[in-house]
């Protein structure tokens, strides 16, 4: 007998769209241009890509991803730029805000699914970013803000 059902956080009650990591690229983009190592748009993109892929591997080998100070790390790493830690850490604390500085959206037809579901079972959220604020995204969270849309 099914008691609860959970849903894992980003896909499946909130869209990972671009808007965070195009919030994040505008932030390192400052960032390096005022520690002298300017980059073009196309080279931050690439730099992002890069670092996406080797935090997907992370996540298969690990089982687990890798929090916001390391994945800084990674991206100052593949474009030669050394910066104070001091610095490395207010952008990692940056990029953990972002995660939901604003309202990402809602996957479509969650509310209504989650709806019917809580009716007959418990429902939790797991996500396996757990040192990030997302982690604590509630379901009731979730459909208050599918009704403010």
């Amino acid at each position: 007998m099914i008691k609860a059902i959970t849903f894992d956080c980003w896909d499946n009650l909130l869209d990972d769209d671009e808007s965070r990591d195009k919030k994040r690229k505008e932030h390192l983009f400052l960032i390096f241009k005022d520690h002298g190592f300017p980059v073009t748009q196309d080279e931050m993109n690439e730099l992002f890509s890069e670092e996406a892929k080797l935090f997907q591997n992370h996540i298969i080998e690990h089982n687990k991803t890798q929090n916001s100070r390391a994945r800084v790390g990674i991206v100052l790493e593949l474009a030669g730029v050394q910066i104070p830690v001091s610095e490395i850490n207010k952008i990692a604390d940056y990029c953990d805000l972002v995660a939901l500085g604003f309202r990402p959206p809602i996957v479509p037809g969650i509310k209504e699914a989650l709806e019917v579901l809580s009716e007959v079972y418990k429902l939790g959220v797991i996500c396996n970013t757990g040192w990030h604020s997302a982690c604590n995204v509630s379901l009731r969270w979730v459909m208050i803000l599918s009704t403010a849309e």
